[in-house]
């Protein structure tokens, strides 16, 4: 889609009103182009057209997602969206700011908790919308079920040949401790909306450190509480994670737990009960683990920190093996599950497994 059908659509969706692009032109990001459009009424739109015809099929769920959660919480500040199907193009309200970008101990305190207050704001908004019966019964709401499904993506890849990183008996190793960090969290068994992509760029501020909206929310998607209550990843301290311009040592402790207490407090002014609040105080153990499944610089230190190639570990990867092909007969026949079978059968010393 030309720019030229970008302000014509823009124009209907906004019955009639003429716009134009605004001077500065536009950004790239990804798969994206992103354009500035100004009405005649001064009002101003985001336009980001999507390159990737399959990458938009994939973003639409998220978009009515979100869509959705604005009708619940339109006081979110988070902007307004709007598209027509047929084309690749998101519109939506322009948020002003900046990036919040760098977070560290150099941003005064004051400023800190002046964003933390409103993002508590946000937050508890976006994990208490309920989420509709027709998406609440696509959804497990055991957690177990939800870390189950969500690492053995990252194995299937492994064992077909097609992941980038990563060994599968790694996998078969974290995947044998879901018990172990499920078990005290399947008694909350609620679901809710994830953002997704919670990172200091997608997080917009005045210069005064107000929180002005939250944008990108391409990667949300619905899950058991105990999975998507976690901190913002600048505040998380999660191993592997690196945030722009933190120094060694910075690990914002009293920050996450400013963050929770204001959350607490906001529960009980609202009468709810402190489950968000427990989940995120002891959120940071749950997040490292849940994120080593897909993110290469986590996944590394996890498996760094977690994951020997001791001879219990090797015996709960070949039952894991076993299991997964239970589950999945299709890769019974793949080269690299046959290979990693005779490893593991072998039980073969640390140094041979670990080429796999």
């Amino acid at each position: 889609m030309d720019s030229l059908g970008v302000l014509s659509e823009a124009s209907r969706l906004r019955t009639g009103i003429p716009c134009a692009l605004a001077d500065e032109g536009s950004s790239h990001g990804g798969s994206h182009r992103v354009f500035k459009v100004v009405f005649e009424d001064s009002v101003q739109w985001a336009a980001r057209i999507c390159h990737d015809s399959e990458n938009w099929k994939s973003e639409l769920p998220a978009i009515r997602q979100f869509q959705y959660i604005k009708e619940q919480r339109p006081q979110l500040k988070a902007p307004t969206c709007f598209i027509q199907e047929e084309h690749p193009v998101l519109y939506q309200e322009w948020i002003s700011g900046k990036p919040l970008g760098v977070w560290n101990s150099q941003v005064s305190l004051v400023k800190r908790q002046r964003i933390l207050d409103d993002l508590a704001e946000f937050l508890l908004h976006i994990w208490t919308v309920p989420v509709p019966p027709e998406l609440a019964q696509q959804k497990s709401c055991l957690y177990s079920v939800w870390l189950t499904k969500s690492l053995d993506r990252g194995l299937r890849r492994t064992l077909t040949g097609t992941a980038r990183w990563g060994n599968a008996i790694d996998y078969l190793i974290m995947r044998s401790m879901i018990p172990d960090y499920a078990a005290e969290f399947d008694r909350h068994s609620g679901i809710g909306f994830s953002h997704g992509d919670l990172h200091a760029y997608n997080i917009m501020r005045s210069d005064d450190f107000y929180l002005t909206g939250v944008i990108d929310w391409d990667w949300m998607y619905v899950a058991p509480l105990p999975a998507i209550v976690h901190h913002p990843w600048f505040i998380a301290d999660i191993p592997g994670w690196n945030n722009d311009g933190v120094a060694e040592g910075e690990n914002f402790t009293e920050d996450r737990l400013y963050l929770e207490n204001l959350i607490r407090m906001k529960e009980s002014s609202q009468h709810l009960p402190r489950t968000i609040s427990t989940l995120l105080g002891d959120s940071g153990k749950r997040l490292f683990f849940q994120s080593a499944f897909h993110y290469k610089g986590i996944h590394e230190r996890f498996v760094k920190m977690h994951c020997p190639k001791s001879e219990n570990n090797i015996r709960a990867a070949k039952l894991q093996l076993e299991a997964v092909l239970s589950l999945y007969p299709d890769l019974a026949d793949k080269e690299g599950v046959l290979e990693i079978q005779k490893c593991l059968e072998r039980n073969v010393e640390t140094k041979s497994v670990a080429k796999y």
